[in-house]
C-alpha cells in the first residue's frame, strides 16, 4: 500500500517565497550623507531612489556569487550582499555589510562584477571626473567641505576625482606631475593642469619613476625602464644597466637624486677578477650614462677603495651645484662628494652614528638621523662650502625636500604640514585637525617650489 504525505500548499509558497528573498538590507545606509571633498549631497530614500551629486537615480540591494566570492577569497569578511546604483547610464556597484564597522564616515568603493576594487575598470564618473570610490560623512556629523587651512586646491584640470601626485619635478622648464593615471603638466598661469600622453615604449607611472631637470625614467612594459628626454612626450628604450654588470639592476627613486642634468648616474659592485660570482663584492664602481646623446651607452667612471663598503651606501646628486654625494655607514657614517661628475672624490664629514639619510637640496644636502631620542638634521651648503646642524625632539617626519627646507606631518594628535628651516626655526603650513579638515592620511611632495600634499 503506497503512503502519500501531504504538505500543505501555504507551506510550500511559504519556502519558495523565503528562497527568493533579496538579501538583507544596510539599514544603515538610508538617509544623507555629503562627499568629504566637495560637500556634494548624496541621499538614499526609502523609495529607493537617490539624489547622487545634483542627479537623480535608483538604487537596489542585490546578490553576486561572483562578487562575493572574490571577496571572501581574499580573506575579507565576506559582503552580505551589492548595492546598486543607477545614475543617467552610469551602474555603480559595491559590495555592503549590514552591520558596518564604521562610524558617520563611509567610503563607498566602486567594484566590478568580478569583485575587482581599486583598479580602471572600476572607476566610475562623478562629477565628470573618474574614481574608484566616494568617501561619505553623514549629512548630521558634517562640517563642510575638506579645505585645509592654508593650502589652495591643486587638481584643476586632473581627470582624477581624488587626485594624488607620486612625484613632482620641473623637467626642461615645465612642471611635470605623475599622477593617478599618468602624467600631467602645469599650465603656470592658471594652475591648471593637463594630460601627458606620451607616445613609443608604455611606461609605468608613478612613485617608480625617476625626473630630473632634463629626463623622465619610467619603467616600461617592454623593456626594463625607458626615458625621455622632451618632457614626456615620447619614451625610448634604456639601454639595460644589467648588460654592463650581470645580476645588476637600475636603482631608480622618485626624488631625481641619481641625475645631473641629462646623466644618470648608478652604482654597482665590481666582479671578483674574471669570476662571474659577486658576492662577497669588495668594490664598487660609479657608472654614468649621458641619455642626451644619440647613442647613450654605460661608462664607468670611478671605481672607489675597498674601505668603502658597498653595502652600506647611498649615492644621490644635487642638480643645483652639479655635485654628487655619497654616504658610507658601515660603521659610523662618512659622507663624500665629487665636484667633477664622480671621477674624483673627497670626504665632507663623519657623523658619529651608523645610519643617516640624506637627500639632495637646492644648494647642497641634508642629513638627518636619530639618537637618544632627539633627531638632528645638518645642512651642507656647496656654494659657501658650510655645515649648519640643528636638533629637534618634534616627533614630525620631515622627509621631504622643498627646496633647502624639509617639509614634514605630524601625527594625529598633532595633525598639521610644518617647514623646518635651515636656520632651525619651524613654521606651520597647514592646520589638518580642524573640524573642517579631517584627518586622513596625508602625503607630500615637493619640488624647489612647489609643494603638494594628498590626503
Amino acid at each position: 500500500m503506497t503512503s502519500h504525505t501531504h504538505i500543505p500548499a501555504v507551506f510550500i509558497i511559504s519556502l519558495l517565497c523565503s528562497a527568493c528573498s533579496g538579501p538583507a538590507e544596510p539599514d544603515w545606509l538610508y538617509g544623507e550623507w555629503n562627499e568629504a571633498l566637495t560637500g556634494e549631497l548624496v541621499h538614499f530614500r526609502g523609495d529607493r531612489t537617490v539624489s547622487w551629486f545634483g542627479e537623480e537615480g535608483t538604487f537596489e540591494f542585490g546578490r553576486s556569487a561572483a562578487l562575493t566570492s572574490a571577496f571572501c577569497s581574499m580573506g575579507s569578511t565576506c559582503p552580505d550582499g551589492v548595492l546598486h546604483i543607477y545614475v543617467g547610464d552610469v551602474h555603480y556597484r559595491s559590495k555592503y555589510y549590514v552591520e558596518p564597522s564604521w562610524g558617520d564616515t563611509y567610503s563607498l568603493r566602486f567594484c566590478t562584477a568580478a569583485g575587482m576594487v581599486q583598479s580602471a575598470d572600476s572607476a566610475r564618473p562623478v562629477q565628470g571626473k573618474l574614481t574608484t570610490k566616494v568617501i561619505l560623512t553623514r549629512s548630521r556629523a558634517f562640517t563642510g567641505a575638506y579645505q585645509p587651512d592654508g593650502l589652495p586646491r591643486f587638481d584643476t584640470g586632473l581627470t582624477n576625482f581624488y587626485s594624488s601626485i607620486s612625484s613632482l619635478h620641473r623637467v626642461n622648464g615645465s612642471l611635470v606631475a605623475s599622477v593617478t593615471g599618468g602624467f600631467a603638466l602645469l599650465d603656470e598661469s592658471s594652475d591648471t593642469w593637463s594630460a601627458l600622453e606620451p607616445e613609443g615604449d608604455e611606461v609605468f607611472t608613478g612613485s617608480s619613476c625617476e625626473m630630473s631637470s632634463e629626463v623622465i625614467v619610467c619603467p616600461s612594459t617592454n623593456h626594463a625602464y625607458s626615458y625621455s628626454t622632451d618632457t614626456g612626450a615620447t619614451f625610448q628604450p634604456l639601454p639595460d644597466f644589467e648588460n654592463v654588470i650581470e645580476g645588476s639592476s637600475l636603482s631608480i627613486g622618485n626624488d631625481g637624486s641619481h641625475f645631473i642634468g641629462s646623466t644618470l648616474y648608478q652604482t654597482s659592485p665590481l666582479p671578483m677578477g674574471n669570476e662571474s660570482n659577486l658576492s662577497p663584492p669588495t668594490t664598487f664602481g660609479l657608472y654614468a650614462i649621458d641619455l642626451s646623446s644619440d647613442t647613450p651607452a654605460w661608462m664607468l667612471v670611478h671605481t672607489f677603495s675597498e674601505d668603502i663598503s658597498a653595502s652600506s651606501k647611498a649615492l644621490v646628486s644635487s642638480e643645483r651645484v652639479n655635485e654628487l654625494y655619497l654616504s658610507d655607514c658601515s660603521e659610523q657614517c662618512a659622507i663624500y662628494h665629487s665636484t667633477n661628475g664622480g671621477s674624483d672624490w673627497a670626504q665632507l664629514t663623519t657623523v658619529a652614528n651608523n645610519w643617516v639619510t640624506i637627500r639632495p637640496t637646492k644648494t647642497g644636502i641634508v642629513i638627518s638621523y636619530t639618537a637618544d631620542g632627539s633627531s638632528t638634521y645638518a645642512w651642507y651648503n656647496a656654494v659657501a662650502g658650510a655645515w649648519t646642524q640643528h636638533e629637534t625632539t618634534s616627533n614630525f617626519s620631515f622627509s621631504t625636500v622643498n627646496g633647502d627646507t624639509l617639509v614634514g606631518v605630524g601625527p594625529h594628535d598633532r595633525n598639521r604640514i610644518e617647514r623646518l628651516n635651515p636656520d632651525g626655526s619651524i613654521e606651520i603650513l597647514a592646520d589638518l585637525s580642524s573640524p573642517e579638515s579631517p584627518s586622513y592620511d596625508t602625503a607630500l611632495v615637493a619640488t624647489e617650489d612647489y609643494f603638494s600634499t594628498a590626503t
